[in-house]
């Protein structure tokens, strides 16, 4: 697909005022429907609607009642969710028609490892080093891996990473 991405988090939604993360929603779907057909992606699922009682029902409601309307009227918005704790969301979430199926995206294996690192900006060699060290790591601690070998390098003067700058 080469449709457009309207990716959102939960600083995106999440506001502190009444009724104002529902508008946040609604202005969410407004754009997609105008670039349509295009792709919702919303990171941190279970943080953002989680039921129970509070925000996260009525945020969790009115993300069902979005869903409703994109089928309604039959929109082309393909929207995907991302989290770590699927068991968290509300289960009104996970039914046809709105987050209906899950795909379990495991941890990286060694070349996913040395190419993520590669991708942040992490030399070939080291990256190749780096690779056992690394084992069980997600995508996440990787990049904060990278970040704390940055912040390393910068206080020690060097321009360029080398091996000394990480710790694992």
């Amino acid at each position: 697909l080469n449709w457009p991405l309207l990716a959102r988090s939960i600083g995106d939604l999440l506001h502190s005022h009444i009724g104002e993360s529902e508008k946040a929603i609604e202005k969410m779907f407004e754009d997609a429907i105008k670039l349509q057909p295009c792709i919702i992606f919303l990171d941190e699922l279970d943080a953002l609607f989680h039921g129970g009682a509070g925000m996260g029902k009525r945020m969790s409601s009115h993300l069902c009642h979005q869903f409703d309307e994109m089928m309604r009227r039959a929109d082309k918005i393909l929207v995907i969710g991302a989290t770590n704790h699927v068991e968290r969301i509300d289960k009104s979430l996970q039914r046809i028609g709105r987050f209906e199926s899950s795909i379990m995206i495991g941890l990286p294996d060694g070349e996913d490892r040395k190419a993520i690192l590669m991708a942040l900006g992490v030399p070939g060699d080291a990256a190749e080093k780096l690779v056992f060290d690394t084992f069980g790591m997600t995508g996440a601690e990787l990049a904060q891996l990278v970040q704390t070998a940055k912040q390393h390098m910068l206080v020690s003067g060097v321009g360029e990473f080398s091996l000394e700058h990480f710790t694992t």
